[in-house]
């Protein structure tokens, strides 16, 4: 089996046509049956039916057609990786992170790293949780930081910090001079809430679930001053993490009644990811940090702390 197959293979497939796979690799329709036909030889089944109008996928080309899509997406990333070495003289590390993350870490963590490792070129962004389990799903990033608990056996996990969850309560809520709140206390509660492209939202569905019922939600938003301008002026609770607690004199936060729900911070990749040189820094310098967030990593080296 050679990469010219699986390339061919994935032309057939994606076009659906061994014509038009042969016109966008620039060979003839023969080079590209004869290829084929090798390709199924050696697998020992049959990956597609002709037909006079193109070709169909059998369920054994369903299957290959979707690893081979896989293999061809991860060659890319290793030649554009290479590539930036060659051109930049510094190994690249592209990493993403969760919207939010950051109140969870040290304002200085991202900058420091920079500064203290002029040899990576670091590429970093920030999505909500969904979007960046796709993202890395599809290798744009070497790794990412999610918030979770993340469920997803196609993901190795690292939990690196884990908060509590509070219960948000504006003022004048029938439940915001309560000393003690208990799950079945909600079941009747309206909720604005962090959309579902925030993975504790579907953690906190899943705690709900637990309890017996199906949360009230009246909105779903991904900025946290309008979820709090709604839940004020409609008397809704809502649910953050720790980090995210602040002054703000018109709510109560409350420890979440389901101590089961965190919302943990997590070093995310690929399970079949190949860890670089710059890779394994960022999870040293990361792990490093966390253990002691006092100063950022360049005064800990002056002061001997490496």
């Amino acid at each position: 089996m050679t990469f010219r197959q699986i390339e061919f293979f994935v032309a057939a497939g994606k076009y659906g046509s061994i014509n038009k796979a042969a016109e966008s690799v620039r060979l003839s329709q023969q080079a590209i049956s004869k290829a084929l036909r090798e390709l199924e030889l050696e697998l020992g089944c049959r990956l597609m039916t002709r037909t006079t109008t193109g070709i169909t996928m059998t369920d054994y080309g369903n299957y290959v057609f979707h690893e081979f899509e896989q293999l061809i997406a991860r060659r890319d990333c290793i030649s554009k990786h290479v590539l930036k070495m060659k051109e930049h003289k510094k190994e690249p590390l592209s990493i993403g992170m969760s919207i939010g993350v950051l109140h969870s870490f040290p304002y200085w963590l991202i900058p420091d790293f920079i500064n203290s490792n002029p040899n990576i070129d670091l590429r970093y962004e920030d999505y909500m949780d969904k979007v960046l389990e796709q993202k890395l799903a599809d290798n744009e990033y070497d790794m990412a930081i999610i918030s979770g608990p993340l469920f997803n056996k196609e993901f190795q996990t690292k939990t690196l910090r884990r908060e509590h969850v509070l219960l948000c309560i504006p003022a004048g809520h029938p439940l915001y001079q309560e000393s003690h709140i208990e799950m079945k206390q909600l079941q009747t509660q309206n909720f604005v809430l962090f959309s579902g492209l925030f993975n504790l939202h579907h953690n906190f569905l899943a705690s709900c679930s637990k309890a017996g019922f199906v949360p009230e939600i009246m909105m779903t938003l991904n900025d946290y001053k309008s979820l709090k301008e709604i839940a004020v002026s409609s008397e809704s609770l809502i649910i953050v993490p720790e980090s995210m607690q602040d002054n703000d004199s018109r709510f109560r936060h409350v420890p979440f009644p389901d101590s089961f729900l965190t919302q943990d911070m997590m070093l995310v990749m690929n399970q079949d990811k190949y860890l670089t040189r710059s890779m394994k820094r960022f999870i040293e310098y990361i792990t490093y940090v966390l253990q002691d967030t006092g100063a950022p990593l360049q005064q800990k080296l002056v002061a001997g702390g490496l």
